[in-house]
């Protein structure tokens, strides 16, 4: 069994880790990073561990788009609700977000509800409805033929995550607040049913709550630790790929396009990203993610579908990662079903970079009040 961290041998010496935090959260990805800067802005004595290197994860290969509109309502509101946090992040002295605006593809079948939720989202963010032969005239190199038309938010756009993610994780720090990389959770230590912290590579890390916001890692984590994952949380990869075209010279708004199963946004000059979920599902994201031309290849079919393009396409680069998606697109913010104390929040489903504030928000409620934060 671990034991506790007491720090160097022979030292008599108090260290931080000897009392145990009000909340230990795993994982230094954005989730992870939001709860943290969250939770030390309240005052809680926390500590974050990461086993490799923060936004090492999916939160470092994300596009950082941010955007409000989805035709999930729970993800528009989730998304909604943590649009500012990032607006605001410049005058805080981090990074800023790229305002190209974004564009929500809609269906005819989806028409009705779009139309709805726009409604709803009037007075929280800029946002308007453009009926496919309005769009065809503002972006003429987008094929509409298909569509009912879109939801175009102005002030959307995209940002680093990574650096949202160290930023966050050193305001905390600057609040006096531990954040360790390098130190790898092995398992969840409790008594009589009730957390008492984690077993970790630097032994037995103590704390009255555990929050794991591991993502991809959730269903190994949990097999090893004989835990409940309360959800289908799986790991799947992404294909991403950046396409050369001078068309898009140009600014271009960030988009998302559920029909196709494809999204993207401007990546430089001239240059676009785009990505699309696989179908290969519950992979080892431990595992080397091989990058495949034949996947390369369908990306830039699909993206061919939606765009016109103004010359001839070229890749310019691609790249494979992975991410915790759930069947259903439904995230998982819960308590675990059998070990009072610990909470998950996890099964982002691509989405977990542009809700993270609310995502904090309710973890927080969730493991200090016992509500939702709904």
């Amino acid at each position: 069994m671990a034991e506790d961290f007491a720090g160097p041998a022979g030292s008599s010496t108090p260290t931080p880790f000897q009392t145990p935090f009000d909340a230990l959260i795993v994982g230094g990805g954005i989730a992870g990073a939001a709860i943290f800067h969250r939770l030390a802005r309240s005052g809680r004595r926390v500590l974050l561990i990461e086993k490799s290197r923060f936004a090492q994860g999916a939160t470092g290969w994300s596009s950082g788009i941010l955007n409000c509109y989805h035709a999930c309502e729970k993800l528009t509101a989730l998304a909604c609700a943590s649009f500012s946090k990032f607006m605001d992040l410049e005058r805080q002295g981090g990074p800023a977000v790229r305002r190209s605006g974004a564009l929500h593809f809609v269906s005819h079948a989806q028409e009705k509800v779009m139309r709805e939720r726009v409604q709803e989202m009037r007075g929280l963010v800029p946002v308007e409805w453009l009926a496919a032969d309005e769009g065809a005239r503002r972006f003429p190199h987008i094929r509409w033929n298909d569509l009912a038309g879109a939801v175009f938010e102005p002030t959307a756009g995209h940002i680093d995550p990574a650096e949202v993610t160290r930023f966050w994780i050193a305001k905390a720090r600057a609040k006096g607040q531990w954040a360790l990389e390098g130190v790898e959770a092995r398992g969840v230590a409790q008594d009589g049913g009730h957390v008492v912290g984690i077993y970790s590579s630097m032994g037995l890390l103590r704390a009255h709550r555990v929050i794991l916001c591991v993502g991809a890692w959730s269903r190994k984590l949990a097999g090893a630790g004989g835990l409940a994952l309360p959800g289908n949380v799986f790991s799947r990869s992404v294909q991403c790929d950046a396409l050369a075209d001078t068309s898009f010279a140009q600014e271009h708004p960030a988009f998302l396009d559920p029909a196709l199963g494809i999204f993207g946004r401007s990546d430089s000059p001239g240059m676009l990203r785009a990505g699309m979920a696989l179908s290969d599902w519950n992979i080892d994201p431990d595992s080397p993610i091989p990058h495949s031309p034949q996947q390369q290849m369908a990306v830039r079919d699909v993206a061919g579908q939606r765009f016109q393009w103004g010359g001839p396409i070229r890749g310019a680069g691609g790249w494979r990662r992975f991410d915790a998606f759930t069947p259903d697109g439904e995230a998982v913010m819960a308590a675990d079903e059998k070990i009072s104390g610990l909470y998950w929040a996890t099964g982002f489903s691509g989405h977990g970079f542009k809700i993270a504030p609310a995502v904090a928000a309710r973890m927080e409620a969730l493991a200090f009040d016992g509500s939702n934060g709904s």
